[in-house]
């Protein structure tokens, strides 16, 4: 046990002295100064929400005990944690190479990654929200050994968390199918339990109760967590030979030749499609475009849907949130290989074509989702028609020019959670340009009394744009010629 724990924390050294010396750091001291308060600011802020939530509780759910309310909550906490930490949390790995040739055993490098995760910010927030509550709330009107087995449970069911998302996402790469299938039912009890159809939260607040309040079966918790411990270990051991990565690696090639037969354009998707695919980071990023598309449910029954102003950001937002989720990035993901495509007989023209037919290909998946949304709120099929079509002929257009200023290179095979490589200012001020020009046409037509036209302009700049697409790619293309060298010794930079 003392070789083990000897080992671990030298892999600990190892990787700690791996991050300082990483370039990310050490770009400037002033940046990483700025990241660490921000950290804490957050951290700060989740605490602070965790202090005060009794207050909240207690305004929201004013014919329930606050203590039950809370019970209730963790329920929605822990399910919607769930989801997310599929989605953004980093699977945490180790290096085996290195060590394969020393005196270290599998099982030690099995379980670093595994005791790594604890780090994870997840945990960190789950009991940030918690603990303040408990000892605010429950432990002046409980004893020592309630208020122990409240901490106890909340540890657990943390703990529970982080390691079935472990298991999720490494037993993913085997069997995608299941997994999503699985992750969509708990999607549709979250949905259904928020519309009360069924009510699974009220099970809960009386299983944790009922555990809380007799504090011997807080052991009942810890013995799942230490399950979800050994579940993960078992995943991790049976997905950790070369042999089966290789083939594993090769089974998730996929045929897309016959986009081969629309030109360099084509190609050139195919091989885009292929980097989604097959990397963390720009895959994670449109499925979180996709996840974002639920956004109109948890708004459904507001007051915001009647007003124009919101209706304007919810068709924008709907109908581009993957294109703009993605397109941030749009050169940088091919950052690692940029100096190949200048190096290659591709055109800037039929480059920036290529890109160009993607986003608009994710404009058109985003706005036949939303399209069920228009029996919810009024205006929106109107809104989301008008701004579908100005996203893929005005916006797509903005993001590629932009992109042309970005210099930075990404890994796009790490996790997209807490991940700040690529992000500059450019990136700030793009956002804030593709939502200004939207509102500043609307408040132009709303002066003149008629703001119900800037739909219609909407429409006819987005028309316009795809109609002109060509000249419109070639003045880009002229700007990303004179700024190629650029971007490419940018993009050397690791």
């Amino acid at each position: 046990m003392t070789t083990a724990m000897s080992t671990i924390s030298k892999l600990l050294g190892h990787e700690w002295k791996e991050k300082l010396r990483s370039p990310f750091w050490q770009k400037s001291i002033w940046v990483n100064i700025l990241l660490g308060l921000l950290n804490l600011y957050l951290i700060t802020v989740i605490g602070m929400m965790g202090y005060f939530a009794d207050d909240l509780i207690r305004e929201v759910y004013k014919d329930i005990n606050a203590i039950n309310a809370f019970a209730r909550l963790l329920f929605f906490y822990f399910t919607l944690e769930l989801l997310l930490r599929f989605i953004l949390q980093k699977v945490p790995v180790i290096s085996i190479l290195p060590y394969l040739t020393l005196p270290v055993k599998k099982r030690t490098l099995l379980n670093y990654p595994l005791l790594k995760s604890f780090a994870s910010y997840f945990n960190i927030i789950g009991i940030l929200l918690a603990f303040p509550f408990i000892f605010k709330v429950i432990s002046p009107v409980s004893s020592p050994a309630t208020t122990a087995a409240w901490c106890l449970t909340i540890i657990s069911l943390v703990i529970i968390n982080n390691f079935l998302c472990f298991s999720l996402k490494k037993y993913t790469v085997k069997r995608p199918l299941i997994i999503m299938i699985l992750l969509g039912g708990i999607t549709a009890l979250f949905y259904l339990e928020i519309k009360g159809m069924v009510i699974i939260s009220t099970f809960f607040e009386g299983a944790l109760t009922s555990v809380t309040s007799r504090p011997l079966l807080a052991v009942i918790p810890l013995l799942l967590a230490l399950l979800s411990y050994l579940l993960a270990y078992t995943v991790l051991r049976r997905n950790s030979y070369l042999e089966e990565e290789r083939i594993t690696s090769k089974r998730r090639s996929v045929d897309l030749s016959f986009l081969s037969r629309f030109g360099e354009a084509g190609n050139l998707i195919r091989n885009e499609m292929r980097l989604i695919l097959r990397n963390k980071r720009p895959r994670a990023s449109v499925i979180i475009g996709l996840v974002f598309m639920l956004y109109g449910l948890m708004i459904a029954g507001s007051s915001l849907k009647e007003n124009q102003v919101f209706t304007i950001f919810l068709g924008f937002f709907l109908t581009a949130i993957m294109s703009l989720n993605y397109g941030q990035f749009v050169y940088m993901w091919e950052s690692s290989y940029f100096d190949a495509i200048l190096s290659n007989k591709i055109s800037a023209f039929g480059y920036l074509r290529s890109k160009w037919m993607l986003l608009a290909v994710m404009n058109i998946i985003n706005f036949i989702l939303c399209l069920p949304y228009g029996f919810l709120f009024s205006d929106l099929w109107l809104a989301s028609t008008a701004l579908f079509l100005y996203n893929t002929g005005v916006t797509s257009f903005i993001m590629l020019i932009f992109g042309t200023l970005y210099r930075s290179r990404i890994d796009i095979g790490k996790s997209t959670f807490m991940n700040y490589e690529g992000t500059n200012a450019f990136q700030f001020l793009m956002i804030g340009v593709l939502l200004a020009i939207p509102y500043l046409i609307f408040f132009i037509f709303k002066i003149m009394g008629i703001p119900q036209y800037c739909y219609y302009a909407y429409l006819l700049l987005g028309i316009a744009g795809i109609v002109f697409s060509e000249y419109l790619l070639k003045l880009t293309a002229r700007l990303l010629i004179k700024n190629k060298y650029k971007m490419a010794a940018g993009f050397r930079q690791k």
